[in-house]
């Protein structure tokens, strides 16, 4: 029985961003700006800037007459670009605040019934700020240019006003959504015109108190369950409604009260714990979900509010007097302890947050005072870069970083070294030099990061092309390819060739692997099928996947069909529905389960998790790294992380299949693999 597979070519785009490499420090910071957002309210879009160094803390209280601020006095606050505005609650007045804390008191127009908790959030479009109403009887339109109110009560014909409690709104560009805690309707408005959009899943309306707040990510709504058990993503053009349940192993989303905040950043989601008791993570993309738990010691894990200055989440507490600081590049939490931010009513001390491109802002729920945390330093952000040479010639080239903080002194330190090639840098300069392995070819890559001295930046990979060129390459025997030259990965596919279970892509008379290719689903499983020598039915359509049904591609159903048929996948379990997937980039985690399931799992105990970023192991997961550790197959980084979110390679995957093959064979026996297969 002869197992041979060809890879799937798909094709590899790459963006190439255009800097200057020749200079080492940008300090003016030419970022794109990030949606500035707490989960209630949305404001002004502003330059991202990592607030570090020795935090500061600056109280406002010089309050317009007969506000105190110290009875659930305001819900959110709103930064359009200059001044903040607080958002009443039970105040009765909107509070302007200038940058040096500075307060005017606005009022509101006849007509307004404010009632107890009279607005919950309000939204920045970009010339005016609407608040949404708890239980006032209207919207309340403040043009910021002129302080002018208006009010906005035209509502759809057949809505309940006095059913709808808003608590959170968001602007995608065109339209602002207002979300309600109470009630099942939301209502967009466009042009002072107010459309109803009740498109839930399955016709199935939140439970009472569903919803506290909402998440704009540039496409979607993303609704924060506070009593419900869904997070619901809506299309902002199509009003279409996509609910996730699959939530982190361990977290109870039966829990009342979850979450009261969140925010987005790159390509995460982020909700802040109010009784949840896990900081949780959504892919944007997939719905994914992780959690993270790891407070500081001595610290709270209830937060009123988080707002972040795009990279780091600012979480205000409930019941401790610390700040908790989530930095969302590592996941690490650290905390800030709060000077003069006793709270008279033993209740939520901050009620909305909001960054003005340098420091962080936040409103008082009862404390009496508005809060500004500024820092000292701003963390660099290391930039991607993409460089070209030719075969066996070595290519000087400057890695870059943009530092608003004039006078840092900035090195650099590489995170993981190339896979096809060596790395000398200069650490002091960013200077450095990358030489290609003898004869190879193809595309490899490095990583790295900066530190200024205090923190340190994002890790960012840099991109070597290798082309054609030089001496003449030594024509290569099959199995030898030619772009896995002096590649760690060389031994396991050539060995792996010769076995006959893999062969790699013959373009002319050479032939290739591409090992730097980040693989999906269906491609890994095509690999693992081919090492248990199994195979699948191309209309194999009573598979329990939804997208295995008749009309999908045929080489994706028959490895699916491989691949359960044979226990090795489940599937992914999404609003009571199982989804194979077969394009999602696969990570590290789902690799190390699919081979603990190609060798029948594992007797041994689990041995203990001592990775430094054990907090990112799901708790599904553990277990199972756990007992595969005590095989061999699985090891971490040299730098003591396991990397479980990192997407695999195609080399990355051969050598772990590899090493199963021998795991099963024994060391040396990768040609008997077909007899032990049969047995």
């Amino acid at each position: 029985m002869k197992r041979i597979i060809c890879f799937l070519l798909i094709p590899v785009f790459i963006f190439t961003l255009n800097i200057n490499v020749s200079a080492r420090v940008i300090t003016e910071n030419n970022q794109a700006p990030i949606y500035n957002q707490d989960g209630n309210s949305f404001s002004q879009m502003v330059i991202p800037k990592s607030i570090g160094g020795d935090i500061s803390q600056n109280y406002f209280r010089d309050w317009p007459e007969g506000i105190t601020a110290t009875d659930r006095a305001f819900s959110s606050i709103v930064y359009d670009g200059v001044n903040f505005y607080l958002v009443p609650q039970n105040e009765t007045k909107i509070v302007k605040v200038d940058p040096n804390g500075n307060m005017t008191a606005l009022t509101f127009p006849e007509g307004i019934s404010l009632g107890d908790t009279a607005f919950s959030a309000g939204v920045f479009d970009g010339a005016n700020i609407y608040f949404a109403p708890y239980n006032a009887n209207a919207i309340v339109k403040l043009n910021t240019q002129n302080d002018e109110i208006t009010l906005i009560n035209n509502w759809p014909e057949g809505f309940d006003k006095a059913s709808h409690k808003f608590t959170s709104a968001v602007f995608d560009g065109e339209a602002v959504w207002f979300i309600p805690r109470e009630g099942s309707k939301i209502l967009k408005l466009k042009n002072d015109a107010l459309e109803v959009v009740d498109t839930w899943p399955d016709n199935t309306p939140p439970v009472a108190g569903g919803y506290s707040s909402s998440v704009f990510d540039g496409e979607n709504i993303w609704l924060i369950p506070y009593n419900d058990t869904r997070v619901i993503k809506i299309d902002k053009d199509s009003n279409e409604m996509t609910s996730y349940t699959d939530w982190p192993e361990g977290f109870d989303s039966s829990k009342a009260e979850k979450f009261k905040s969140g925010t987005a950043v790159g390509r995460y989601i982020f909700l802040a714990p109010y009784k949840a008791e896990a900081v949780v993570r959504i892919n944007k993309q997939t719905g994914d979900m992780a959690a993270y738990r790891d407070f500081p010691e001595g610290s709270g894990t209830s937060f009123s509010v988080v707002g972040t200055d795009g990279r780091k989440l600012w979480m205000a507490p409930v019941d401790s007097e610390d700040l908790v600081v989530f930095d969302t590049e590592y996941n690490l939490m650290k905390k800030v302890t709060l000077t003069n931010a006793n709270s008279p009513n033993g209740t939520d001390k901050y009620s909305g947050a909001v960054f003005d491109g340098a420091d962080m802002w936040f409103s008082p729920f009862s404390t009496g005072n508005v809060l500004k945390i500024s820092g000292d330093n701003t963390a660099p952000v290391a930039l991607y870069l993409e460089i070209e040479t030719t075969k066996n010639t070595p290519v000087q080239s400057t890695l870059t970083v943009i530092d608003p903080d004039e006078g840092d002194n900035i090195t650099f330190e590489l995170v993981t070294n190339p896979g096809m090639g060596t790395v000398d840098l200069n650490p002091e300069t960013g200077d450095f030099t990358y030489t290609p392995n003898q004869d190879v070819t193809g595309v490899d890559s490095f990583a790295f990061k900066a530190n200024d001295g205090t923190e340190d930046s994002n890790v960012t990979n840099v991109v070597v092309t290798i082309k054609e060129g030089g001496e003449p390459s030594i024509p290569a025997e099959r199995g030898l390819y030619i772009d896995l030259w002096g590649h760690w990965a060389e031994e396991a596919a050539n060995n792996m060739t010769n076995a006959n279970i893999f062969l790699g892509e013959k373009v002319g008379e050479d032939y290739y692997f591409y090992p730097n290719r980040v693989m999906n689903r269906a491609e890994f499983l095509v690999f693992a099928n081919s090492v248990l020598g199994v195979s699948g039915s191309e209309t194999d359509y009573d598979l329990p996947f939804e997208d295995t049904k008749e009309g999908a591609e045929a080489w994706v159903i028959k490895t699916a069909s491989g691949s359960y048929r044979n226990n090795v996948i489940k599937g992914s379990l999404e609003d009571g529905k199982l989804y194979f997937k077969p394009y999602d980039s696969l990570t590290r985690i789902e690799a190390i389960t699919i081979a603990y399931n190609m060798i029948g799992g594992v007797e041994a105990a689990a041995q203990e998790l001592t990775f430094a970023d054990n907090n990112q192991i799901p708790e599904w997961a553990r277990e199972i790294v756990g007992k595969m550790l005590t095989t061999g197959l699985v090891n971490g980084y040299d730098d003591n992380t396991l990397r479980p979110n990192q997407t695999v390679t195609r080399a990355e995957a051969i050598q772990l299949f590899y090493n199963l093959v021998e795991y099963i064979a024994g060391p040396g026996n990768v040609d008997n693999l077909n007899d032990l297969m049969l047995k």
